[in-house]
């Protein structure tokens, strides 16, 4: 039996021994959700509100002084979705006073607030020993459909925000477009950019309020003839009908300030950004509705972060190729990693002054059989996503902890290598763990692996971040601050980091050597690092006009192709310490 299911079963125990044994009203009330219906055994007994139910349940407490006695107790669980199940019990109730009755109990347990809650409750006795009291069989019919509609509404309704969750969604978009079948449907999928740093930042009840005031105002937004729907975590969907393409872009670019209250923004204290994906449905197409839904988060997908027209990108057919190559890739990955194909590369950091190699930034090739090189940015994004990402980095730093290590044993004078890791790791409770387990297997030095922390990362997660950048730092490890430059936290993460390096991104260097205005900012930026203790890293030098440059501002290490592209672990190690240029 699933998880799940054992769950609902041992909480329908507990709220059984809570109202037949106990009669711990108070605490049973805290399992019944805002929307429960109830149906007991008394004609007069049927509740739609909580608030009903609780003034039903003080009654009781006037009436039922003494504890029971069950016996026989069997349950059965019937799993409807993910979010939805019914338990059926039956048992005995032994009164001091009273023979045995057989009850019949059915509990429709579905999630609230991201806590299982009870939905729905009928419990009844055989017939054959119901008086003038209780319900004839015609009442009982009745109980039992008005349970079988509040079941089925339940399987296709989305616990937190209460309007139609996927399989609803599907239905009704199925039942429109046959309704309908000369009308021009869009079907738009789209997610709350950075939703998970909402989360983080404000909590999970204000992020559970922000998709509630969605579902609100998405409602609002169709007519009669359309629909819309949650599908999962932060992404909803909703089917529009379009005259043009015109027509329907203007309801799409409204759909940031129409979705979102002014009130909502405010208590956020940021601006909610969507992500829209696009799927104009064919006339006639014989698609299902999943597939429709697929390529429109194909679509929502492939919006691009730093290049995007107003956060909306149109599905097109060439995007499912990339798709099929993107499931190439990920298949090859388990196959890649039994042949040993992710190589580690090692790109060199000199000394400005002397050209002399004085560390290196690690990266990985994906080199395959054939010979064909796949370049990180096509894989490590894919294995961000499908959560593979974690066991890749760990599989990466052990490579480099390896490699150290044979270069130690043979007499090398190593020098400190910089690493990237995923900013996945920040949820993982053993995540230091495990990467100081790598280090220390291999017997490295702490100060020769240097940590990169990126902006984006501390946008994201900024209190764990921030939390484990001083924990690294304790334990001996360099800290960088990579990608400096690029336009998220900047000053204000070196006020709050006690980092050891600066890495200046390449956006920052280019022009700056012609540009009065680009010279000023990295000429403050470098000084403003040496105030503060750091060695100064500027990433990207193609020019021998920039390393002058550079000179001239008193930049400490530079990086980039003029003097090495990122080469394989060996050859890099055949010019250690050898002085590139002069």
């Amino acid at each position: 039996m699933a998880d799940v299911e054992e769950q609902w079963i041992a909480l329908t125990r507990k709220v059984v021994g809570l109202y037949f044994v106990t009669h711990e009203y108070a605490l049973l009330t805290s399992f019944i959700s805002k929307r429960i219906s109830w149906i007991g055994t008394l004609e007069n007994e049927i509740y739609h509100h909580k608030n009903d139910i609780l003034h039903f349940f003080n009654k009781e407490c006037d009436v039922y002084k003494g504890e029971y006695k069950l016996s026989d107790e069997q349950y059965h669980v019937v799993k409807i979705n993910d979010q939805t199940g019914i338990v059926w019990a039956t048992f005995n109730i032994h009164a001091s006073d009273l023979p045995p009755v057989s009850v019949r109990l059915s509990v429709v347990w579905g999630k609230e607030e991201e806590e299982w809650k009870i939905f729905h409750v009928h419990h009844s006795i055989p017939e054959q020993i119901q008086s003038e009291y209780y319900f004839n069989v015609e009442n009982a019919k009745a109980a039992y459909q008005v349970m079988d509609e509040r079941v089925k509404l339940a399987a296709t309704t989305d616990s937190v925000t209460h309007i139609q969750n996927r399989n609803g969604f599907c239905n009704t978009v199925a039942k429109l477009r046959h309704e309908h079948p000369a009308q021009n449907y869009a079907l738009i999928k789209f997610k709350v950019q950075n939703f998970r740093y909402i989360n983080q930042r404000y909590g999970y009840s204000n992020g559970d309020r922000l998709l509630e005031n969605i579902a609100k105002n998405m409602k609002q937004t169709c007519n009669p003839e359309e629909t819309c729907g949650r599908i999962e975590k932060d992404t909803f969907a909703i089917l529009y009908q379009f005259k043009d393409r015109e027509s329907l872009n203007q309801r799409l670019y409204q759909l940031n300030d129409d979705l979102i209250d002014k009130r909502m923004k405010r208590k956020l204290f940021s601006e909610v950004q969507l992500l829209i994906g696009v799927y104009l449905i064919p006339k006639n197409s014989m698609e299902s509705i999943p597939a429709m839904l697929d390529k429109a988060l194909i679509a929502l997908n492939q919006i691009d972060e730093t290049q995007r027209e107003k956060n909306i990108l149109y599905y097109q057919e060439e995007m499912m190729e990339q798709q099929y190559h993107n499931n190439f890739i990920l298949e090859q990955a388990m196959i890649a990693f039994e042949k040993d194909e992710f190589k580690l590369f090692i790109q060199p950091q000199f000394d400005i002054e002397s050209g002399k190699t004085v560390a290196g930034e690690a990266l990985t090739r994906w080199i395959m059989e054939n010979g064909e090189m796949i370049m990180p940015n096509e894989f490590i994004p894919l294995f961000e996503q499908h959560g593979f990402i974690c066991e890749f980095d760990f599989h990466m730093l052990e490579k480099l902890c390896q490699t150290l290590r044979r270069w130690m044993d043979v007499g090398m004078e190593i020098q400190p290598i910089s690493i990237n890791q995923s900013r996945m790791h920040i949820g993982e409770a053993n995540y230091l763990e495990r990467f100081c387990h790598i280090v220390d297997k291999y017997a490295i030095p702490h100060c020769f692996i240097t940590f990169e922390l990126t902006e984006s990362a501390f946008v994201e997660e900024n209190e764990r971040m921030l939390t484990l950048a001083s924990q690294l730092h304790q334990m001996g490890f360099q800290l960088a601050i990579d990608d400096f430059g690029t336009g998220y936290a900047s000053l204000s993460l070196l006020s709050v980091v006690s980092a050891d390096i600066l890495k200046i991104d390449k956006s920052l260097l280019d022009g700056s050597e012609v540009n009065h205005r680009s010279y000023v900012i990295l000429e403050k930026v470098i000084e403003m690092a040496h105030d503060m203790g750091m060695i100064v890293v500027t990433e990207g030098i193609e020019t021998r006009k920039q390393l002058k440059f550079l000179r001239e501002l008193n930049c400490d290490v530079g990086q980039g192709y003029l003097i090495s592209r990122p080469v394989a672990a060996e050859e890099f190690k055949k010019h250690w310490l050898n002085p590139v240029i002069s």
